[in-house]
C-alpha cells in the first residue's frame, strides 16, 4: 500500500508520496523472514520518490535543544546520481539533510563520503559538510545499518547567525565518521522524509 506503518505505538506513519506510489515498490527486508519488508526507491528522471512523516499534531519526538538519532536498515545498489537518504525541518526554516552524492567518491561500489547539508526555503543555505566513512563505507548491495546522532551546540537564529552543532555517522554500530557543523536546525517539529 501506500503507507510505512509505525510499529512504536506512537502512530507516526510515513505516507508514500504519489512519485514513490507510481515508481517506488515493497521489496523483501533485510532479515528475508515473511512479514519483513522494505521499501525499493526507484529514481526516475524528474520525480523524487519518497516517504513523508508529516503530522503537526504529533510531531516527531526530540530531546533537549534539538538533539536527534535517526537510523535506517539501507541496502545502496548504488547511487546513478545525487540522493538525499533522510532530511528533517521544515521548508519554510532550516532542513539538515543526510546527502549521498557518488561524485565525492571514486568507488563505484559503496558510498565512503556522505554530505551534511541545509535547505532553506528550498535553496542551498551554509557551506556543506562531507563526512568521510573512511574503512566503514556503505556498501552496494548489502544490507547495512546506519545510524546518525546529531546534537545542538548553539541554535539556529536567523541566517546571519546559524547556530552549531555536531553530528556522528555510524555503519554496522561503528562510528564511521563525524564533524562539526557550521549550522543548526531552525524547526525540528514538522517534517521528515
Amino acid at each position: 500500500g501506500s503507507t510505512a506503518g509505525d510499529s512504536s505505538g506512537n502512530s507516526r506513519n510515513g505516507t508514500l508520496n504519489a512519485d514513490m506510489v507510481t515508481h517506488g515498490s515493497w521489496v523483501a527486508g533485510h532479515t528475508g523472514l515473511a512479514r519483513d519488508t522494505a521499501l525499493k526507491f526507484t529514481q526516475p528522471v524528474g520525480p523524487v520518490p519518497r516517504v513523508d512523516w508529516v503530522n503537526a499534531g504529533n510531531p516527531l519526538p526530540l530531546t533537549d535543544n534539538g538533539n536527534f538519532e535517526v537510523e535506517m536498515w539501507l541496502r545502496a545498489d548504488g547511487f546513478a546520481a545525487e540522493e538525499y537518504l533522510f532530511s528533517l525541518g521544515q521548508t519554510a526554516g532550516t532542513t539538515v539533510a543526510i546527502r549521498a552524492n557518488p561524485a565525492l567518491t571514486s568507488n563505484v561500489t559503496s558510498i565512503s563520503k556522505v554530505g551534511m547539508t541545509t535547505i532553506n526555503t528550498g535553496t542551498g543555505n551554509f557551506a556543506e559538510t562531507i563526512i568521510d566513512l573512511g574503512s566503514n563505507p556503505i556498501n552496494a548491495s548489502a544490507w547495512q545499518h546506519v545510524r546518525l546522532v546529531y546534537a545542538e551546540t548553539s541554535p539556529y537564529v536567523n541566517s546571519g547567525s546559524p547556530g552549531t552543532s555536531t553530528v556522528d555517522f555510524y555503519v554496522n554500530g561503528v562510528l564511521a565518521g563525524n564533524a562539526a557543523l557550521g549550522y543548526a536546525l531552525s524547526d525540528l517539529t514538522t517534517e521528515a522524509h
